[in-house]
């Protein structure tokens, strides 16, 4: 351990102890102050903070490869396969009519790179692997992260294909009919190159080359599986064959897809050749014939598994997703009848709506698309239900598309997608996803998709499709209510939605529950085990709800970017992962009744206590400064989506709900404070007192909830949060005027406080965390009467976060006072030195760097122009500039990459690093 770490460990724990005495004591502000004057006085160094961070940064990685061994129960492979082995004998001896979907998702968060992703997954599964450097991307693209999820899903498919091995050779040892025995209902899926939600830069061209990609991956998967038979030349020709053309379909849509090639040529290349395999069926039966036929028991074996994953994935990897939202879709349907069917004009009603569009759903004259139609489409949700029509013509016929509709809150939305799938003749192989996770949504859910099953067209068509699929999602739910209300309201929802199957569809009818969430704690990936995070999301109450009414139910849960892939990372973990979602999904127990269920009114009060605590932080102006302290500036680059700046760079306060979830989960954590999780629980405690603690001891599924809080408010610290909030504190930076010894440092501290005349967001950071600190009181009360003050392996992790804080604090305070030692300049386009201090305060470095460039020439390079008699500047000149470089720009880079490194530590922190 570096002797700074030590320091900082034990100040740390010393002051903490001193606060409980004088509770303004602030431990990370004074540790924070006492090395900023060290690092002023040349008693610390920028060296001795960055072999500092490297230190804490690998005792984080231990704690983080520590965390995910024991949530996955890590073994060896002797030792995992055995596991594997008693979990099949369990699931043949337990039928049932629950199946499994693994859905790989980005909304992008990817903070490490592919090979220290790999890296961290390998110390995973083995503690003597060298742990990775954990070195913040800077940049990635969409192709990359669909080169990640492709990874992902291989190792995914080796899992899932090493389970399905067992089965079969359990099943032949016990001398059934093996051959017949089902497979595994776990399947795979993604949504990454196909999520067109909130992003306009994927174009179709970039959807379809990928959709090819996929087919090319999964041709080399089944050619490199039949190497290992004596499969018939015939079928191995046909595969070869079928390869070599899609290789070459790749070659050409690239080539229009950057400009260099004819869209014309790629397009009728593909659609004129009449041999083309979009169904793999005659291979799967040939690989049947082989099977029979061979007297080889192992190359039996296998060419039965690689023919059921032939029938299985198709031509790709598994399902995709494509993904829009509701405004998309009633664009699209603007130009129907010129007059917008989707949307109520002139005082119409959804009722008289629906009756006009059910109409045209009756009398539709579908029409077919080329290439051209699809390359001039302007309407997105025209232009993917194109894209799925020659998707299943020209690459793959078997395989469903998913098609999630974000922001969805009214039926007549979902009727108008049914009418462009009729329209582009899709509607058989797309399933329409409505997805539920705002208020509104989480409130009229249940009842849109019971008005949808009233209607003929819509009930005919789920009918026809075999699955009524929804999607809920536990992101934009959790921040505008609070985690626990959210996760309340999606498991009623999901009852609710089971009632209407029950009540308009039968068992020939799956209901899909997409549950879309992400790690980290504040998005709904909860903690302990991966049965506690299946069952967080999807409780053993609703999934016994289903079984008791013969409801065939299809699960399906997220993967989310860099931080949810690290499962995947490497086929030991995968595996391990895979065979562990497999004991949740399959081979859980039969709910036992919770009295969380039958004491339903009390549970409804908690959950509204909760949500009306949420509904006023989110009223609160104060909120929104908090968020808005730093901006997004304090976030490294996670993803290729475009990024829009929060606000302006002297810092407009933004409204909480405009920021993308993933963007105000990040924000609450690098705070210290995931108030999205934690609040409002010690409050709806009050309630009832001894009646929250007779559920929290008797209700499994209560306890899962409360100590999902419980855990996030282990790692949470408000004196971080009143930390940040003095660095904007006019007075603070005053009182380290009257501290300094160099005039130098006087000036630059009443320079900063100057920037911050009549600045308020200190005072709302101190309202708010006072807010936070008394809910806390309930809550530290709470945990008095449950008894769990005890200590946890997540004690360290809050020591480690603090120790970071303690140094992005110091990093901050030393980039103020070197901007404010940027000579002045002439005032111009409204940005002065004053407006470098405020973007500095909000983290904007990179806008203040640029600035400085430009003013003073910094950008400009020796380029040789020729002898000049005339006299000039004095030689100097430049190196008068150069100084602002070496001296300021220099180190403020330098420490602007540790506070991004930080921030990609905290996050690992809190389980996740995306």
């Amino acid at each position: 351990m570096s002797c700074l770490a030590s320091l900082i460990e034990e100040q740390l724990s010393t002051l903490r102890q001193q606060a409980h005495d004088v509770p303004m004591i602030n431990p990370p502000l004074i540790i924070a102050e006492r090395l900023s004057k060290d690092l002023d006085q040349g008693v610390l160094s920028l060296e001795d903070i960055e072999a500092c961070l490297a230190d804490f940064t690998r005792r984080a990685l231990l704690v983080r490869t520590t965390d995910a061994r024991r949530m996955l129960g890590v073994s060896s492979a002797e030792k995992l396969a055995a596991e594997q082995r008693v979990a099949i004998s369990a699931y043949i001896q337990k039928p049932g009519n629950h199946r499994y979907h693994l859905v790989f998702t980005a909304h992008p968060v990817f903070g490490l790179s592919s090979p220290d992703s790999q890296a961290l997954a390998r110390c995973i599964v083995d503690q003597r692997a060298m742990l990775p450097t954990v070195t913040p991307l800077q940049k990635i693209t969409l192709a990359e992260e669909h080169d990640r999820v492709m990874v992902a899903i291989a190792h995914a498919r080796q899992g899932l294909l090493r389970l399905n091995r067992q089965l079969l050779q359990v099943a032949r040892e016990n001398g059934e009919d093996w051959r017949d025995t089902p497979p595994i209902a776990m399947n795979l899926a993604s949504w990454v190159g196909y999520d067109l939600d909130g992003r306009d830069d994927i174009r179709w061209i970039d959807s379809f080359c990928f959709r090819l990609e996929e087919k090319r991956i999964i041709l080399a998967y089944y050619l490199e599986r039949l190497a290992d038979m004596s499969p018939p030349t015939k079928l191995h020709r046909a595969m070869v064959r079928e390869y070599e053309v899609t290789v070459a379909d790749i070659a050409r849509f690239t080539a229009y897809q950057h400009g260099k090639g004819s869209l014309a040529t790629a397009a009728n290349a593909l659609s004129e050749r009449d041999d083309k395999v979009t169904d793999p069926a005659d291979w799967a039966e040939s690989l049947d014939g082989l099977a029979t036929s061979s007297q080889d028991a192992d190359q039996t074996l296998e060419a039965v598994l690689l023919a059921r994953e032939m029938r299985q994935y198709s031509l790709g990897i598994g399902e995709i997703h494509l993904r829009l939202n509701a405004l998309q879709v009633r664009n699209a349907m603007r130009a129907v009848d010129g007059r917008g069917v989707s949307e109520s004009r002139g005082g119409e009603s959804s009722r008289q709506l629906i009756k006009r569009l059910n109409v045209r759903i009756a009398t539709i004259e579908p029409e077919d698309v080329n290439f051209h139609d699809l390359d001039t489409e302007r309407a997105t949700a025209g232009r993917l239900m194109m894209l799925s029509k020659q998707i299943l013509k020209h690459v793959d016929s078997c395989q469903p598309i998913r098609l999630l509709v974000a922001e969805c809150e009214r039926p007549l939305t979902l009727l108008s997608t049914l009418y462009l799938a009729k329209l582009y003749k899709v509607a058989d192989k797309l399933d329409i996803s409505p997805l539920f996770e705002t208020q509104p949504g989480l409130e009229r859910g249940a009842e849109v998709i019971e008005q949808l099953m009233q209607n003929t067209y819509y009930r005919r068509y789920v009918q026809q499709r075999g699955r009524l699929a929804i999607q809920t999602g536990f992101s934009d739910a959790g921040r505008f209510i609070g985690q626990l209300s959210a996760t309340l309201a999606i498991e009623r929802l999901q009852v609710k939605f089971a009632r209407v199957h029950q009540q308009y569809l039968d068992d020939s009818v799956a209901l899909l529950l997409f549950n879309t969430h992400g790690e980290s704690f504040g998005r709904g990936g909860a903690r302990g085990s991966v049965r506690n995070r299946q069952e967080y999301i999807f409780s053993p109450h609703a999934r016994q709800f289903c079984t008791e009414r013969n409801i065939p139910v299809i699960h399906e849960s997220s993967f989310q970017g860099g931080d949810g892939y690290l499962w995947f990372h490497d086929p030991e973990l995968a595996a391990t992962m895979v065979t562990r979602l497999f004991e949740a999904e399959f081979l859980a127990d039969e709910a036992d009744d919770d009295p969380l269920y039958a004491q339903s009114d009390f549970a409804l009060d908690v959950f509204l206590s909760i949500k009306r605590w949420h509904d006023q932080l989110f009223q609160n102006p104060d909120y929104g400064n908090l968020l808005n302290l730093f901006g997004n500036n304090m976030l490294p680059t996670t993803g290729s989506r475009p990024s829009k700046r929060s606000s302006s760079s002297l810092g407009a306060r933004q409204d909480p709900s405009k920021i993308r979830a993933i963007v105000h989960n990040a924000l609450l954590q690098q705070a210290g404070y995931l108030v999205n999780v934690i609040g409002g629980l010690g409050h709806s405690a009050m309630v009832d007192t001894d009646r929250f603690q007779e559920l929290y001891t008797r209700s499994e599924r209560f306890r899962l909830l409360v100590q999902h809080a419980l855990e996030a408010q282990k790692l949470g610290c408000t004196n971080t949060l009143l930390a940040y909030g003095t660095l904007f504190q006019r007075s603070f930076w005053i009182n380290r005027a009257w501290q300094a010894t160099a005039h130098w440092h006087v000036r630059s501290c009443r320079s900063i406080a100057d920037a911050l005349l009549n600045d308020t967001r200190s005072e709302a950071v101190g309202r708010l965390t006072t807010v936070f600190c008394d809910d806390l009181l309930d809550l530290r009360a709470l945990q008095k009467r449950l008894g769990v003050n005890g200590k946890s392996p997540s004690d360290y992790g809050r020591l480690l976060i603090d120790s970071h804080q303690v140094i992005r604090l110091v990093l901050i305070m030393e980039i103020l006072f070197l901007i404010s030692r940027v000579p002045r300049f002439a005032d111009h386009n409204a940005t002065g030195r004053e407006d470098l201090i405020r973007m500095a305060l909000r983290l904007d470095i990179d806008t203040v760097i640029q600035v400085i460039e430009d003013e003073f020439g910094l950008r400009v390079r020796d380029i040789c122009h020729g002898d000049f008699s005339e006299a000039g500047r004095p030689a100097d000149h430049q190196q008068r500039y150069q100084e602002i470089e070496s001296r300021i720009l220099i180190p403020t880079r330098r420490m602007y990459a540790m506070i991004k490194h930080i921030t990609m530590v905290i996050g690992c922190l809190y389980g996740g690093h995306g």
